[in-house]
């Protein structure tokens, strides 16, 4: 089995590139779908959210507002960390849970966890090899604009600048380009993959 972490910048096409590795054979894990799902009523963040930032971030079913609690941590580094703590740890649960069922059926797993925080909150360090997703800064700001997303800067200022984040980086894909750019270096970078996995099992 080779765990394989996945990161970059906000808006920077993680999703596509994990999609097109999904595709070529490896299991995907989201952990920002995983963060959605212990954030869901009657779930283990739930409560503790709710508490943390009060009635304001719900919705009128009672679901967290995602875009509404966005708008209040990316602009407060102390409330982003209050909001990590609850559900990181709840996430790195769920993702071990996911890791163990994977590894049960296929002892040869090539693993890619797509996870934004990857290197700010020290999970590379767990990983057998890390991609790191580039882009430049004013693609980023269109995407999240083009979401709907507001305040772009200060959440891309809340991660990691992608310059510290290529220092960790064992293979690097350029997003700038087309998709079938981009996919090309996904099945190159999978190829190799494919290789480390067989040498160390």
């Amino acid at each position: 089995m080779l765990l394989v972490g996945l990161t970059g910048g906000i808006a920077g096409g993680k999703t596509v590139v994990a999609g097109e590795f999904l595709r070529l054979g490896a299991y995907v894990i989201d952990a920002d779908k995983l963060a959605h799902q212990v954030m869901q009523p009657g779930e283990p963040a739930y409560g503790s959210i709710v508490d943390c930032f009060g009635p304001r971030i719900l919705t009128e079913n009672q679901e967290i507002d995602r875009a509404k609690l966005g708008d209040l941590v990316f602009t407060d580094k102390e409330l982003l960390d209050k909001l990590n703590k609850i559900v990181h740890p709840l996430v790195l649960q769920e993702e071990k849970k996911r890791i163990a069922r994977i590894t049960e059926q296929d002892s040869k797993a090539i693993i890619v966890l797509d996870v934004p925080l990857l290197i700010e909150v020290s999970h590379h360090k767990d990983m057998d090899r890390v991609i790191v997703v580039t882009v430049t800064l004013d693609k980023q700001i269109q995407r999240l604009l083009k979401k709907g997303l507001t305040n772009p800067k200060a959440r891309i200022a809340a991660q990691l600048p992608l310059a510290e984040k290529l220092k960790y980086a064992d293979f690097v894909i350029d997003n700038n380009g087309s998709l079938e750019q981009a996919y090309l270096q996904v099945r190159d970078i999978f190829s190799q993959l494919k290789n480390i996995a067989n040498d160390e099992t």
